[in-house]
């Protein structure tokens, strides 16, 4: 099974999540505003998709370069990519998320992650 991280972004009074899933050598991604509801079944989380991040961010923690904050991993562990065809459907088995996840596709890169 390939896998996942969730990294926490932190810089001043701000903090957002990015959820990269490994796939092909590299982690596809996508920045959350707020992960608590993602551990519910029902709650629901707006994200955005971004390009690709390199693999090294797999582990990755510490300062980002130019005063950008810091990061920390709040999550990792396996997944199971369910249904590659969107909306997306992964199961997660980290420590804090575990369960399915549906990924639909919005407008504009938009994405709405949903625990099922």
């Amino acid at each position: 099974m390939p896998h996942f991280v969730i990294q926490e972004h932190r810089k001043r009074n701000t903090c957002h999540y990015d959820l990269m899933l490994e796939k092909n050598g590299a982690l596809l991604t996508w920045s959350i505003n707020d992960v608590s509801p993602l551990r519910k079944s029902g709650g629901i989380s707006p994200s955005k998709e971004f390009p690709p991040h390199r693999i090294v961010y797999l582990t990755y923690q510490g300062k980002i370069s130019r005063g950008r904050g810091s990061v920390k991993i709040y999550d990792k562990g396996r997944y199971d990519l369910i249904r590659e065809s969107e909306p997306l459907l992964v199961k997660l088995e980290g420590k804090i998320l575990k369960g399915c996840y549906c990924l639909v596709c919005g407008v504009k890169g938009y994405w709405w992650i949903m625990k099922t």
